[in-house]
């Protein structure tokens, strides 16, 4: 039975091919090798262009992780298919861990007294703070945000998190990460990182 169907497969792929004839591409080589005056054209290989980044002599390579898959350590990333650079996920996922961090020691610091400018009084680190809860909560929002806040600036057990969302450990690592990467990537282009950038 299954002897049958096979040879009746292989014939219908012969009849197929018979019909169909030589393919087009192997004519073309056939009648440029038989053309003397044919000459092969080089192409040249364009170079993919440079990644944009935020500001002149912004370093990737120092954030990026050395067991990125996609960067390899370099912090920028090449897409084939358009030939273009970015900057590596893996690159806005350690600003972002960096920023929490940061914004965990504000919380945890004692409150100071302003700091007093000409005409008005100045906190600077208070002010950081606020502006990094206010992107992070722009840049993401529901299911991504709880486990953002909850991860990354509360300090929660991963356990514990995932039992209250009720999601498996792929789903739930796959939105921390995700989360992370947009949170920095805002961070990063709004000018909350550095924090030296930030103060002016």
């Amino acid at each position: 039975m299954l002897a049958s169907a096979w040879t009746d497969q292989q014939a219908s792929r012969r009849r197929y091919h018979k019909l169909r004839g030589k393919s087009r591409a192997l004519l073309l080589v056939r009648q440029r090798m038989d053309d003397p005056h044919w000459t092969p054209q080089l192409r040249l290989v364009r170079e993919p262009e440079p990644p944009s980044l935020p500001w002149d002599g912004f370093c990737p390579s120092v954030l990026a992780s050395e067991k990125c898959p996609q960067c390899e350590g370099s912090g920028v990333r090449c897409t084939l298919k358009r030939l273009k650079s970015h900057i590596c996920p893996c690159v806005y996922r350690s600003i972002a861990r960096r920023c929490a961090v940061r914004w965990q020691i504000i919380q945890m610091a004692p409150e100071t007294k302003p700091r007093q400018l000409r005409c008005r009084y100045d906190m600077p680190r208070a002010e950081w703070a606020a502006d990094f809860w206010m992107t992070t909560r722009a840049a993401v929002d529901g299911t991504h945000w709880l486990i953002w806040r909850n991860i990354r600036l509360y300090n929660e057990r991963v356990d514990v998190v995932q039992r209250e969302l009720r999601m498996d450990r792929g789903t739930f690592f796959h939105a921390l990460y995700r989360a992370e990467q947009v949170i920095g990537h805002a961070l990063l282009w709004r000018g909350l990182w550095p924090a030296g950038r930030y103060h002016g």
